[in-house]
């Protein structure tokens, strides 16, 4: 079994942010983006576009339903209180989902296409 397969397998999911957390630092560090690594459990992404990926975002922002789900201050009490949005988390499932839901050509991507043919030949 591979590390990759063992981490999604663990029924601890700790050691899953963990995981992403370790992904989010070398990304950081290979693109020098200003980040916050002092939390153990995710890194904080100075830029919020940072989390995302940059097509997507672009999108998010020229859809103000989507450019509002943006703003959303993090949970921690802390975090809230330094004015950190829940997406620059490395740990934000909404990051990680409207990267991929909300870039441009998803409606191309062969898989999509295959999960949402309609049996009659028509998207859904």
């Amino acid at each position: 079994m591979t590390e990759k397969t063992q981490i999604l397998n663990d029924k601890n999911p700790g050691v899953f942010k963990h995981a992403i957390r370790k992904a989010a630092l070398s990304y950081a560090e290979r693109r020098a983006l200003p980040i916050d690594d002092s939390y153990s459990t995710a890194i904080i992404f100075r830029n919020l576009a940072d989390n995302f990926h940059p097509e997507s975002f672009s999108n998010v922002l020229s859809h103000d339903g989507w450019k509002r789900r943006t703003t959303k201050q993090h949970p921690n009490k802390e975090l809230k209180a330094q004015n950190v949005l829940e997406m620059q988390s490395s740990n934000s499932s909404d990051a990680l989902l409207m990267s991929v839901f909300c870039h441009p050509s998803i409606g191309k991507w062969k898989g999509v296409k295959e999960i949402h043919r309609h049996p009659t030949g028509m998207m859904c």
